[in-house]
């Protein structure tokens, strides 16, 4: 202890240190300096664990996209209205498969589902899906509705 003091009262630049590691049963490693004497000098918690864990493989915080084939566009005779409804649905096209999916459950959207997600009345949204079904833009199957992948396409669809 004696060298501690003269180290911090600035009579002497070195002093002998000893650096321990213990580990605790929770896997976080609590690291002590010990400057002699009784006790230690300065400790501090380390979790080796979080440390080495990779990142996560989302979007990471960045904006999710859709993009839309313009060449391919000009093939479908469809109203304008009908874009308007298609670009009202992006945002519940799933990532990897292109179905027409609730954002937050992850189910398939019904018919109900998507007059409050347009804001359109029942006639009118399925008068523009027969329309989109007729140009093989939308399709039905057990799976739900999904968006033909030759027109959108959102993440790595296919």
């Amino acid at each position: 202890m004696d060298d501690l003091l003269k180290y911090l009262n600035k009579q002497i630049n070195v002093i002998d240190a000893v650096i321990s590691r213990e580990t605790l049963p929770n896997g976080i490693e609590c690291i002590y300096v010990n400057a002699g004497g009784e006790g230690y000098l300065y400790n501090f918690f380390v979790n080796p664990v979080k440390d080495n864990k990779e990142k996560p493989k989302h979007t990471g915080g960045k904006k999710s996209y859709v993009k839309v084939y313009i060449e391919k566009l000009n093939d479908y005779d469809i109203s304008i209205e009908s874009l308007g409804f298609m670009v009202k649905l992006f945002p519940n096209i799933q990532w990897t498969t292109g179905y027409l999916i609730k954002k937050r459950s992850k189910k398939k959207l019904l018919i109900d589902d998507i007059v409050k997600l347009v804001n359109k009345s029942n006639k009118t949204v399925i008068k523009i899906m027969k329309e989109l079904k007729d140009n093989k833009l939308l399709s039905k199957d057990s799976e739900g509705y999904r968006i033909n992948s030759e027109f959108i396409m959102k993440g790595n669809s296919k």
